[in-house]
Protein backbone atom coordinates (compact mmCIF):
# COMPACT_ATOMS: atom_id res chain seq x y z
CA UNK A 1 0.00 0.00 0.00
CA UNK A 2 0.69 3.33 -0.88
CA UNK A 3 2.06 6.08 1.94
CA UNK A 4 0.74 9.63 2.15
CA UNK A 5 2.89 12.23 1.59
CA UNK A 6 2.94 15.17 3.76
CA UNK A 7 1.16 17.53 1.03
CA UNK A 8 -1.23 14.97 0.21
CA UNK A 9 -2.48 14.95 3.35
CA UNK A 10 -2.99 18.63 3.68
CA UNK A 11 -4.53 18.92 0.67
CA UNK A 12 -6.92 16.31 1.58
CA UNK A 13 -7.70 17.89 4.80
CA UNK A 14 -7.73 21.43 2.99
CA UNK A 15 -10.37 20.20 0.41
CA UNK A 16 -11.76 18.87 3.35
CA UNK A 17 -12.51 21.89 4.84
CA UNK A 18 -13.29 23.72 1.75
CA UNK A 19 -16.46 21.01 1.29
CA UNK A 20 -17.49 22.46 4.97
CA UNK A 21 -17.00 25.72 4.51
CA UNK A 22 -19.67 25.63 1.23
CA UNK A 23 -22.12 23.15 3.69
CA UNK A 24 -21.95 26.25 6.46
CA UNK A 25 -21.89 29.06 3.76
CA UNK A 26 -24.73 27.79 1.28
CA UNK A 27 -25.65 31.87 0.19
CA UNK A 28 -21.82 31.70 -1.13
CA UNK A 29 -20.40 29.71 -4.54
CA UNK A 30 -17.01 28.24 -3.52
CA UNK A 31 -14.62 27.81 -5.58
CA UNK A 32 -11.01 26.64 -5.92
CA UNK A 33 -8.32 26.81 -8.08
CA UNK A 34 -5.97 24.16 -9.37
CA UNK A 35 -3.04 25.87 -7.11
CA UNK A 36 -5.04 26.09 -4.00
CA UNK A 37 -6.27 29.76 -4.19
CA UNK A 38 -9.74 30.61 -2.58
CA UNK A 39 -12.76 32.23 -4.37
CA UNK A 40 -16.21 32.90 -2.74
CA UNK A 41 -19.04 34.85 -5.07
CA UNK A 42 -22.28 35.67 -3.38
CA UNK A 43 -24.55 36.32 -6.67
CA UNK A 44 -27.25 38.20 -4.54
CA UNK A 45 -25.44 40.81 -3.37
CA UNK A 46 -28.01 43.66 -3.49
CA UNK A 47 -26.56 47.30 -3.83
CA UNK A 48 -27.46 48.26 -0.61
CA UNK A 49 -25.39 45.60 1.12
CA UNK A 50 -22.42 47.21 -1.57
CA UNK A 51 -23.08 50.89 0.26
CA UNK A 52 -22.95 49.11 3.38
CA UNK A 53 -18.86 47.77 2.81
CA UNK A 54 -20.77 44.04 1.61
CA UNK A 55 -18.78 42.59 -1.31
CA UNK A 56 -19.59 40.25 -3.69
CA UNK A 57 -16.97 38.43 -4.12
CA UNK A 58 -14.13 37.12 -1.70
CA UNK A 59 -10.44 35.42 -1.88
CA UNK A 60 -8.21 34.28 0.45
CA UNK A 61 -4.90 31.82 0.12
CA UNK A 62 -6.43 29.30 2.31
CA UNK A 63 -9.62 28.13 4.43
CA UNK A 64 -8.87 29.82 7.50
CA UNK A 65 -8.64 32.95 6.13
CA UNK A 66 -11.64 32.34 3.85
CA UNK A 67 -13.66 31.11 6.56
CA UNK A 68 -12.55 34.41 8.75
CA UNK A 69 -13.69 36.78 6.14
CA UNK A 70 -17.16 35.13 5.52
CA UNK A 71 -17.71 35.35 9.04
CA UNK A 72 -16.87 39.39 8.45
CA UNK A 73 -19.25 39.77 5.58
CA UNK A 74 -22.06 37.30 7.31
CA UNK A 75 -21.83 39.91 10.42
CA UNK A 76 -21.92 42.85 8.09
CA UNK A 77 -24.74 41.24 6.13
CA UNK A 78 -26.78 40.73 9.15
CA UNK A 79 -26.42 44.59 10.17
CA UNK A 80 -27.01 45.84 7.29
CA UNK A 81 -30.77 43.56 6.85
CA UNK A 82 -29.61 41.02 4.31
Amino acid sequence: MASVTASEATMTLTYDRVRQLREENPDWDIRTSPGGHLWAFNWDTTPAQLRAGCVATIDADDPSELAAQLREQDELRRAVGG
